[in-house]
């Protein structure tokens, strides 16, 4: 879980390309161990309904993995690469600038890292995580 900032550029034929980078923070490895993970993703959506209301996109993403032990477990810290693709889909509306969308997306990852204390798992990314997205954005170029 944590922040996501991006950009989207509206693209002929109701299309939209999003970059989005992301920080997030691992939970469920105890006190012994600290994850983080930092990463980006790409994704084309078409958006499709009366204003453009609804939109269905696929893409991919990819980071690094990075854990670090507290006091004495080995190894004290550990980085990995993740990558995998998206779905997602979202139903949105604008109120003058702004546009506000929400939907499901479902991530499934090719590349996934573990992270291992004295040889047993503590913590890893899944291989299919499924999540509830929010989306605010402001028009800043080509208003409306």
């Amino acid at each position: 879980m944590g922040p996501r900032a991006g950009v989207v550029a509206e693209l002929p034929g109701a299309w939209v390309l999003q970059l989005t980078g992301q920080y997030d923070f691992g939970w469920g490895a105890g006190d012994a161990v600290t994850v983080r993970m930092a990463g980006a993703s790409a994704v084309v959506a078409k958006r499709f309904g009366s204003a453009d209301g609804f939109d269905v996109g696929a893409g991919a993403v990819a980071g690094s993995l990075v854990a670090k032990a507290n006091g004495s477990i080995q190894p004290a810290s550990l980085s990995e690469l993740f990558g995998g693709i998206l779905v997602r889909g979202r139903y949105g509306f604008r109120e003058g600038g702004w546009r506000f969308s929400m939907g499901p997306e479902i991530r499934v990852y090719g590349i996934r890292p573990e992270v291992a204390v004295d040889q047993v798992v503590v913590w890893s990314v899944p291989p299919v995580s499924i999540g509830l997205g929010l989306e605010i954005s402001l028009d800043v170029f080509g208003s409306r």
